[in-house]
């Protein structure tokens, strides 16, 4: 680690830190939380999403009809939920996500359904982020089938999000035994690298064949590398997201774009930001950066981004107001930084950062943990963030300079109460 997580503060932050989580409610006021969302009428919006109609959704519809008349129809529940989970995946669209749950009605409330239907199940949670429901089914399939490497990989994954690194590396290897080295390589790679071993992770990534795998597990390797370098601060970043950005090529990913999108707002350079994204605009994350992108051409000086700025804010605005309303919390990252960095309600971002990362603890979702506690002028509240770091042996240079101030304004306000002792 570096000096920032030097020790020289450790009880003091330590004792903080357990006082802070003493007094924090575990939940947010009762006029901020969600309730269960009825709509008043047929007319009233849900969702605001953009009409597709390709051949993937036309057959989707077509088999969904089947499955209708034939709703225990296991090999085409199957197939019908899988499908609704990949294109809800690329177009970050929750209905399909709704559409996979309907496919698998007729077993979905069953306590022991087919492992498959586990699976899909959780893998409809982990979007949810229900998190405990979807690591119930994925142990009950590990359970009963040692080596499912789609089990294991998806409860790698839940592990990863929620700081369990050990056992997320755990699962990996058990993959790795079972021979299924690319996919061993990338599920392992993330909470390596979060572990204080950033560099090992980057370069194992490095061993990643180019021929002989598929497309999508090539692209998400290569992404989990542009990433691990991003936050290693290494200067060849740029090449290896152009790499996974070259891999896709004629398939686009848009977790990739919205990455690589971060990585040029960082280095303000929005207006690439801006072609990139253009594919995916629909999707909440997208059309966030989207904002975020046109925010920084008018800081530039380029007038002809106000409007779309407004008219993105505007749209985003009555999306989180429509997800809040329905007593969702999947964006709630994305909510933050809306709220922190369009909008300018630190306070408001820092609730929902805080919630955020209760469940849910990668480096963007601590990232804007420490913003909005330093917009909002208290730092403390972040001391999770810190000991979650120091605990890891996290390295990313993003995040570094935020934990030293918040250090440097904590002990600062720590020895200004003390002079004010009696």
């Amino acid at each position: 680690m570096r000096n920032v997580f030097a020790a020289r503060h450790t009880p003091v932050l330590r004792v903080m830190i357990s006082v802070l989580l003493a007094s924090l409610p575990l939940q947010a006021p009762a006029s901020q939380m969600p309730q269960r969302f009825v709509p008043a009428s047929d007319d009233t919006i849900l969702l605001r999403v953009s009409a597709r109609d390709d051949a993937a959704q036309q057959a989707l519809r077509q088999d969904r009809q089947q499955l209708l008349n034939e709703p225990d129809n296991l090999p085409l529940a199957l197939d019908v939920a899988r499908r609704a989970i990949e294109q809800g995946r690329l177009q970050d669209d929750p209905r399909l996500f709704g559409t996979a749950e309907g496919a698998l009605g007729f077993w979905w409330e069953m306590s022991e359904p087919p492992a498959q239907v586990r699976i899909l199940r959780a893998t409809i949670f982990q979007y949810r982020h229900r998190f405990a429901a979807a690591i119930s089914d994925l142990n009950a399939v590990i359970e009963q089938e040692p080596d499912n490497a789609q089990a294991r990989l998806t409860r790698a994954v839940i592990h990863t999000v929620q700081s369990r690194y050990q056992q997320a590396l755990q699962d990996c290897a058990r993959i790795a035994r079972q021979g299924i080295q690319v996919t061993a390589l990338a599920c392992s790679a993330t909470p390596a690298s979060l572990t204080g071993s950033g560099e090992q992770a980057f370069e194992m990534l490095g061993r990643v064949p180019e021929q002989g795998i598929d497309t999508d597990t090539r692209i998400w390797a290569l992404t989990l590398r542009a990433e691990i370098a991003e936050r290693l601060g290494r200067d060849d970043a740029e090449s290896h997201f152009l790499a996974a950005i070259d891999a896709a090529d004629a398939h686009p990913d848009r977790y990739l774009a919205n990455a690589y999108a971060d990585w040029l707002l960082d280095q303000d350079r929005p207006r690439e930001a801006l072609g990139l994204l253009t594919e995916f605009a629909d999707s909440d994350g997208s059309l966030l950066r989207t904002a975020l992108a046109h925010r920084q051409l008018l800081e530039q000086g380029n007038d002809s981004s106000r409007e779309p700025l407004q008219q993105a804010r505007a749209e985003l605005r009555a999306r989180f107001v429509a997800e809040r309303e329905r007593g969702g919390a999947v964006h709630q990252r994305e909510a933050a930084i809306f709220q922190l960095h369009l909008e300018q309600q630190p306070q408001e971002a820092l609730w929902l950062a805080r919630d955020n990362f209760r469940n849910q603890r990668e480096p963007l979702d601590a990232r804007i943990f420490l913003q909005a506690a330093l917009a909002a002028e208290v730092p403390a509240q972040a001391l999770p963030v810190v000991q979650w770091m120091r605990d890891n042996g996290v390295t990313d240079v993003r995040l570094e300079p935020l934990v030293a101030s918040i250090e440097a304004r904590v002990v600062t306000t720590a020895d200004l109460s003390a002079e004010d002792s009696p």
